[in-house]
């Protein structure tokens, strides 16, 4: 019985053949096989049986809208009425056929058997016509063993074993211009390649000269992780072992600027041989007229790409432009909440729906300020940090930039100047020393490099002493109240500072006032610093948010407004919000000045008590210009563990 039913569905070669080889053998044209095969896969032999022998209300989901006509043409063979999803240019409601989706239900009233083929961006069916649905089908891409079985057919030669993606993103036109009846199978599988290739340029997919292999990335940690469990998820789905709804589809990239986000998603996309559709949301705008129905048609558009191309990746950059709905103002809430709210059924319909081939990663600087809505189980899941690279992915993302240049120098101690530094820095760095060798006229060297990274110093040596015991004041305080491992400390100008105290992340804390405080006391201690070497303050603790004075008077605020840890347990706005509400509260404004001011005074007291360790530091680090954690921790000579003092309230003695 199974043998008769899978005989109703696959292609029979000697029906209806266009022409035959020398030999005789019946040639199939790509209409008259491919379909018949696809459908062939995707059912079982207990729905084979089912619609042969029941007058069922069958759905068949298909990759993309390009597949429904070519489906629905074989479809009709077996079922009484086929209409699609695909709307047509005069209704969204109306099928294709001219027949309304409601003629569709009266069909299935009547008891005939009908089919309703669906993708994954055609609109929803009405829930009643979802609701009376007896057998749900989805079609999945062409494999490599249709595609061999459609260049056989069609040219009568055996084209061997073909990889599962030699079809990735080609919609059925494309594969009947490559597979060609009376054809050689060596063309068919040329043309298939050079459509392939065509079609991944179109929607930028990583370059094999200009971005590195997965594997050849430095200084992603997590994220590097993450990419290769994905890598070996998509092997099983591309194998048969794992429907693509096993694969982790959502992901959101957290880091500073230049940490090399974009880098990621693009190598990613060639180590997975993915097409790659990037947008971000401000060429939601440069690419519409900004008006609301413009951009949920831009939205529509780059996920019907993404869906077109399956299995791909959609790259969302800036995602943090879509404001969280629970901190929009009612001014823009009417225009905004129709856009956040297409954007979460977009992306449940690509994440996690059972036809979804799509990966979907987003990328940000402010993890903080997502919709919650958007990182839930079931969309953009998993949020994953990226640090800034050590020294040793640093070293290694020179050399990758580097190329053949420098062959053979060590790039350890190259790679220690650039502390703090990111992988985009470094890419400009290498671009800027070539250009440094070229006006010269000779082939560069590591003074190129080195002259790039830590340029030699035009300060005096008055303005040096300054910063060293600024930043030396940083260190010395934070390692003495407990505070967070200093990553390394620089005097050379970067980023608009004179210099920095890069710290590393205390991402997950459990913070209490003490712990608070003390971050306090080491925002300020910079300041501390220099009015006990130099009896006076400058201002280069102040002058931005971001500034030592700014992240104090924020952690403060924060204090009394966030935390629930000032002197009421109450709720006022978060880390974006301090400064705003701190100007409106005059009350709020002297509880914050108090606590600067006795912080400030306990901070001041640390620092004499330590000058002697902050000079020793200060005098190491203006002959050395970059230091790390390891030398930081020789010159201080500070246990590994340093305990927190009891120093809140000025009781410390």
């Amino acid at each position: 019985m199974d043998d008769q039913i899978e005989k109703d569905f696959a292609f029979d070669p000697k029906t209806d053949p266009d022409e035959a080889t020398e030999s005789g053998k019946a040639l199939m044209p790509l209409d008259k096989t491919l379909p018949g095969l696809m459908l062939d896969a995707s059912l079982s032999a207990e729905n084979r049986r089912r619609i042969n022998d029941e007058a069922l209300f069958t759905r068949l989901h298909v990759p993309s809208e390009s597949w429904t006509d070519i489906l629905a043409d074989w479809c009709r063979r077996d079922w009484t009425y086929v209409i699609s999803a695909k709307p047509d240019k005069k209704s969204r409601a109306r099928a294709a056929d001219g027949l309304e989706l409601g003629t569709l239900m009266e069909r299935i009233r009547d008891g005939h058997r009908a089919l309703l083929i669906t993708y994954p961006t055609s609109p929803k069916p009405p829930a009643p016509l979802i609701a009376a649905i007896d057998l749900d089908i989805s079609i999945a891409p062409p494999t490599g063993k249709l595609i061999r079985q459609s260049i056989e057919a069609a040219t009568g030669e055996d084209p061997g074993e073909l990889d599962d993606s030699i079809a990735d993103g080609l919609d059925f036109d494309a594969l009947g211009i490559a597979i060609r009846c009376g054809s050689q199978a060596a063309d068919c599988i040329r043309r298939l390649a050079e459509a392939r290739e065509a079609h991944q340029k179109r929607f930028d997919c990583a370059d094999d000269d200009a971005i590195p292999d997965i594997d050849d990335l430095y200084g992603y940690g997590p994220a590097m992780i993450w990419a290769r469990d994905l890598r070996t998820d998509i092997a099983a789905y591309r194998s048969g072992r794992i429907p693509f709804s096993a694969v982790e589809q959502g992901a959101v990239l957290w880091s500073d600027p230049g940490l090399g986000k974009t880098t990621f998603v693009r190598s990613l996309s060639k180590s997975l041989r993915m097409p790659l559709i990037a947008t971000s949301v401000g060429q939601w705008f440069a690419g519409s007229p900004g008006h609301l129905d413009s951009i949920i048609k831009q939205i529509d558009q780059v996920f019907a790409d993404a869906a077109a191309s399956a299995p791909s990746i959609l790259f969302l950059d800036e995602i943090e432009a879509l404001p969280n709905r629970r901190t929009l103002g009612s001014r823009n809430a009417d225009w905004w909440m129709p856009v956040i709210g297409h954007m979460l059924l977009k992306l449940d319909s690509a994440i996690s729906s059972d036809t979804g081939d799509v990966i979907v990663i987003a990328a940000t600087n402010h993890a903080d300020r997502l919709d919650e809505a958007l990182v839930r189980p079931g969309r953009l899941n998993r949020i994953i940090r990226i640090e800034p690279p050590d020294r040793d992915a640093r070293a290694g993302i020179l050399r990758q930039h580097l190329g053949s240049d420098l062959a053979g120098t060590d790039l350890m101690p190259i790679a220690a100047l650039s502390a703090g530094c990111s992988g985009a820095d470094i890419m400009g760095w290498t671009k800027s020393a070539r250009r440094r060798a070229r006006n010269a006229g000779r082939a560069m060297n590591s003074d190129d490099l080195i002259a790039e990274i830590a340029p030699p110093e035009t300060r005096s040596e008055a303005d040096l002493r300054l910063v060293a015991i600024h930043e030396a004041a940083h260190a010395v305080i934070t390692a003495i109240l407990g505070g967070p491992t200093i990553d390394h400390m620089t005097i050379v100008p970067g980023n608009g500072a004179l210099g920095r105290t890069q710290r590393k992340s205390m991402a997950g804390t459990i913070w209490t006032r003490e712990m608070i405080e003390a971050e306090i006391m080491s925002c300020l201690a910079g300041r501390c610093g220099e009015i006990h070497f130099f009896g006076r303050p400058t201002a280069g603790a102040g002058g931005a948010p971001d500034s030592d004075l700014g992240a104090a008077t924020r952690w403060a605020t924060m204090m009394h407004i966030s935390f629930g840890l000032g002197d009421v347990p109450i709720y006022l706005g978060d880390r974006d919000e301090a400064f705003h509400v701190l100007r409106l509260d005059p009350g709020l404004q002297k509880k914050v000045a108090a606590d600067l001011a006795r912080l400030e005074t306990e901070t001041a007291r640390l620092v004499a008590s330590n000058a002697d360790r902050i000079q020793r530091l200060a005098d190491v680090l203006r002959h050395e210009r970059v230091i790390g954690a390891e030398r930081i921790a020789e010159v201080l000579d500070l246990p590994e563990t340093a305990p927190t003092p009891g120093l809140i309230g000025g009781k410390n003695e």
